[in-house]
C-alpha cells in the first residue's frame, strides 16, 4: 500500500502505519524530506506502480501539497486502485477501512502487478539475464500474458527462453561431464584457462573499484589509477573513467615564494599578478604555462567591478543585482571566495581545494573544479572567460574552462538556430527576434545580415533557403538574395518550438494531428501526413525522401518515400514527448529525443539490421549532478555524425552530451555552454552550438575519443601534466 501524505500529518500517519503493520500490512511512504525532483519521482512513480493500494491521508495541507499532487497523478495514470482518508479520524477506525478497501481488490492483479515491477526493473537495468524471472514466477505470471504489457511480454518471452537455454546448458553440461571423464587432461587446461580468464576479469574489477575510492579521497591517484584502464571497453569502466574526468583538474600552476593572498589584477590578462600575504606583487605572463616560478612586480592595477554582488548563508550563495537577490543557489562545501566571469554569465565559489561554476542566470551549480594543492584564497577569471585562476597556498593554479572557442557571446541575445550556409566556413546564425546573421566560423564576425519581421519559434534551412515559423506568421526566407515571403498553414498548425527539416525541395512543419510537406518553391502544402495519439512533435527528412516522426506520446513513425502507408517503428514507454529526430548520412540509425529522454533508461535508438530496425536502450542521464529542475529534462536538439557512429544531443540546461550510438557508453558531457542549446550544426570535425543565452560555440568532434581507451589516455595525460605542475604527489 502506497501512502501519500502531507509532512506536516506525518504524527497521525505514523500512528496510522503502525496499526497497519501489526495487522500485517506492508506499507511504503516517503520519509525524505524532499521537494519533487527526477530522482524522486523515479521512485515514487515505481513504487506506485507496485502499490495494490493508493492511499490518500486527506487533509488541507494535503491539498495544497505539490509533491502530493505528483503523487496523485501518477496513480491516477498507473491505474492504482485508490482510497480517501481523512487525518484526525481514529487509526483504528481508519486502519479498518483500509483494510476492507484493500480485500476489494482483485487477486488477479497481483500477479500482474508483480510481473510489471519486475519487467522494469529487467529493463531499466539494461535487461540483464540475472534479473529474468525465476520457473516459479514465469508459471506464476504466464497465464496473465494475453493481457500483459508489452514490456512485460518480452520479459516473459526472454525468460522462457533462457529456462530452455538452460534445459540445453544441463544437457550440455552432462554430456561436457562424460567427455570431461574420458579426457581429464583436456579438462585441466579448460579449467586453468577459465580460472586464469576469471582472476583477469576479477583483477580489472578490483581496480575498478579501487579507482572509485580514490577519486573522494585524492582525485590524482583516482586519475593515475584511471590512466591504467582502458584495456576493455565495458561500461563500468566507461562510468569511472567518466566520473574521474568529469571534475578537472588544473592543467597550469607555478609557485611562489611565501602565501598568496588575493590577486592584484582582475581579470586575469597577459599577465598573472598575485598580491602576497606581506603584500609584496609577483607576476608571471598567462600564456607561460611552462614557468614553474613568479617574478616580483610592480602593484597590479586594481580589480575590475562585477555587475553582481555575491554573498553567503550557510552554503547557499545569494546573487545581488541593484540591491535585489538576482539568483540563489546551494553549493556544498562552499567559501566565501568570488569570482564573477567577465560577461557576467559564471560565478566562480571557492569549494574547499577548487572552485564550483555556477550559470547565474540559470541558479544552477554546473561543474566543480578540484585539485588545487590547499583551499584557495582567492578567484579570477581570464579576460576571455575561457580559464579560471586560483590562488592557493604557495601556488597559483588554473583550469581551463571553455571547451572549444566562443565564437559569439552576446548576452542580451536569444539564438533560436544555426544554420548551413553555401561556404562551409560560415553558418547563419538565427536570433529569437528576426534576425538572420551570416557569421564568419573562423572567428565570429558577422559578414551579413537578413531581417524577418517576426518574432522566431522554429527554424530550418538547407543553405539556399530558411524557413521560419514564428509568432505573427510562416517565412520562407531567400539566403542569396535575402528576401522573405510569407506563406499559410491550415488552423491547426499552431507554431510549436524546435528545429525544422528540410531537404533541397520541401520542409516539414509539424501541426496538431499531422505533418504538412510545403513546398519551397511556392510555400504551398505539397501533402500531408496523418498520425495517431496526441500528434507530432518533430519530424525529420531523410536524403532518400522518408519521412521519420516522432510524437508526443512517445512514438516513432516511418512514411516511405512516395508511400502514405505510416508504419509505427516504436513507441517510447517513458511517454517521451519527441522535440527532435535525429538520421544520420547513411540512414541506418534512429534517435528520437524530446522532454524526459535524458532519464535512466528513457532514451532509445535504432540501427538497422537485415532490413529492420533493432531498438536498443540508450542509457541516458541527468546531464548534471544534484536536483535539477525538470527543465533540464528537455532535449532540444541534436545531431548524428555523417557515419552515424556517434551522435549529440542539446538539453535545455546548457549541457552537450556526445556519445557512440551502438554502445550505451562512453559518454562526454560538456557543460561550459551559457544557457540552454537550441540548435547545433556539425561541420567536419567541429559541433558548433547556439543557445538562447546569445552564445555561438564551436566544440572539437572527436569520435574516436568515444571509447575506454581514449579516456584513459585522456586521464593519463592529465596526471602527467599534474605531475610536472608540482600537484598530487607521483
Amino acid at each position: 500500500m502506497f501512502i501519500s501524505y502531507s509532512r506536516r500529518d506525518e504524527g497521525w500517519v505514523f500512528d496510522l502505519r503502525a496499526v497497519l503493520a501489526e495487522r500485517e500490512v506492508r506499507t511504503w511512504l516517503d520519509q525524505r524530506d524532499i521537494s519533487v525532483s527526477v530522482p524522486w519521482i523515479d521512485e515514487v512513480t515505481e513504487a506506485i506502480e507496485d502499490a495494490t493500494l493508493f492511499l490518500v491521508c486527506d487533509s488541507p495541507f494535503w491539498a495544497t501539497s505539490g509533491p502530493c499532487a505528483a503523487e496523485d497523478a501518477v496513480a491516477a495514470g498507473s491505474g492504482t486502485a485508490r482510497v480517501v482518508v481523512t487525518v484526525g479520524q481514529r487509526v483504528h477506525d481508519v486502519a479498518t477501512e483500509v483494510i476492507a478497501a484493500l480485500r476489494t481488490v482483485p487477486a488477479e492483479s497481483y500477479p500482474l502487478r508483480e510481473l510489471h515491477a519486475q519487467a522494469r526493473a529487467w529493463h531499466a537495468a539494461g535487461r540483464p539475464n540475472r534479473l529474468l524471472a525465476s520457473k516459479e514466477q514465469h508459471v506464476r505470471s504466464g497465464s496473465h500474458v494475453a493481457v500483459a504489457a508489452p514490456l512485460d511480454r518480452a520479459f516473459l518471452a526472454a525468460s522462457s527462453r533462457r529456462h530452455t537455454r538452460r534445459r540445453a546448458a544441463l544437457f550440455m553440461g552432462v554430456l561436457i561431464a562424460v567427455v570431461a571423464v574420458l579426457f581429464g587432461v583436456l579438462l585441466v587446461v579448460v579449467r586453468s584457462t577459465v580460472e586464469r580468464n576469471n582472476a583477469q576479469q576479477a583483477a580489472a574489477y578490483r581496480r575498478v573499484l579501487q579507482a572509485k575510492a580514490e577519486i573522494a579521497r585524492d582525485p590524482y591517484r583516482g586519475l593515475r589509477i584511471a590512466s591504467g584502464l582502458g584495456d576493455n571497453e565495458s561500461a563500468i569502466q566507461a562510468d569511472l573513467l567518466r566520473g574521474v574526468l568529469a571534475t578537472p583538474v588544473p592543467d597550469d600552476a607555478f609557485d611562489l615564494p611565501v602565501p598568496a593572498a588575493r590577486f592584484a589584477t582582475t581579470p586575469i590578462g597577459a599577465d598573472v599578478s598575485v598580491e602576497d600575504v606581506s603584500h609584496g606583487v609577483w607576476s608571471r605572463a598567462a600564456s607561460a604555462g611552462e614557468r614553474r616560478t613568479a617574478n616580483q612586480g610592480p602593484a597590479g592595477t586594481g580589480r575590475a567591478s562585477s555587475p553582481y554582488t555575491v554573498s553567503l548563508d550557510g552554503e547557499v550563495v545569494t546573487v545581488w543585482s541593484e540591491g535585489k537577490v538576482h539568483r540563489k543557489v546551494q553549493v556544498s562545501g562552499a567559501r566565501p571566495v568570488f569570482a564573477v566571469s567577465p560577461d557576467a554569465r559564471w560565478l566562480a565559489v571557492g569549494s574547499g581545494s577548487g572552485a564550483s561554476v555556477v550559470d547565474v542566470e540559470a541558479g544552477a551549480l554546473r561543474r566543480e573544479l578540484i585539485g588545487a594543492p590547499v583551499e584557495v584564497a582567492d578567484l579570477a577569471w581570464s579576460a576571455d572567460g575561457t580559464r579560471l585562476w586560483a590562488a592557493a597556498g604557495t601556488k597559483v593554479v588554473s583550469w581551463r574552462w571553455t571547451t572549444g572557442a566562443v565564437l559569439v557571446n552576446e548576452p542580451r541575445s536569444w539564438f533560436q538556430g544555426v544554420l548551413p550556409a553555401r561556404s562551409g566556413d560560415h553558418a547563419w546564425l538565427v536570433e529569437r527576434l528576426g534576425t538572420l546573421r551570416l557569421v564568419s566560423l573562423r572567428d565570429g564576425t558577422i559578414t551579413r545580415e537578413i531581417h524577418v519581421d517576426d518574432t522566431v519559434v522554429a527554424v530550418g534551412g538547407n543553405a539556399t533557403t530558411a524557413v521560419i515559423r514564428g509568432l505573427a506568421g510562416n517565412w520562407l526566407v531567400d539566403l542569396g538574395d535575402g528576401s522573405a515571403r510569407r506563406f499559410e498553414l491550415p488552423a491547426n498548425c499552431g507554431a510549436r518550438a524546435g528545429n525544422l527539416s528540410l531537404d533541397a525541395d520541401v520542409a516539414l512543419l509539424p501541426c496538431d494531428d499531422s505533418v504538412a510537406v510545403v513546398s519551397l518553391a511556392d510555400g504551398r502544402i505539397a501533402r500531408t501526413v496523418h498520425v495517431t495519439g496526441h500528434g507530432p512533435g518533430a519530424a525529420t527528412i531523410t536524403g532518400r525522401g522518408d519521412i521519420v516522426i516522432g510524437g508526443r506520446d512517445g512514438e516513432v513513425y516511418w512514411i516511405e518515400h512516395g508511400s502514405d502507408a505510416v508504419r509505427t517503428l516504436m513507441t517510447n514507454l517513458c511517454g517521451v514527448s519527441m522535440t527532435a529526430v535525429l538520421v544520420p548520412q547513411e540512414e541506418d540509425r534512429i534517435a528520437p529525443i524530446g522532454v524526459g529522454s535524458a532519464q535512466i533508461g528513457c532514451s532509445r535508438v535504432a540501427r538497422m539490421i537485415d532490413g529492420d530496425w533493432e531498438w536498443n536502450t540508450n542509457v541516458g542521464a541527468a546531464p548534471t549532478e544534484g536536483t535539477r529542475p525538470s527543465l533540464t529534462l528537455a532535449a532540444l536538439s541534436g545531431t548524428f555524425s555523417p557515419s552515424g557512429f556517434a551522435f549529440a544531443v542539446g538539453y535545455a540546461d546548457g549541457s552537450v552530451v556526445i556519445q557512440p550510438s551502438d554502445n550505451l557508453a562512453p559518454i562526454v558531457t560538456v557543460q561550459d555552454v551559457a544557457g540552454g542549446v537550441r540548435s547545433m550544426l556539425l561541420i567536419e570535425d567541429t559541433l558548433y552550438v547556439a543557445s538562447r543565452a546569445g552564445i555561438l560555440q564551436a566544440i572539437p568532434w572527436c569520435e574516436k575519443c568515444l571509447s575506454n581507451a581514449a579516456l584513459a589516455q585522456q586521464a593519463a595525460g592529465a596526471f602527467s601534466r599534474a605531475t610536472a605542475l608540482g600537484l598530487g604527489g607521483n
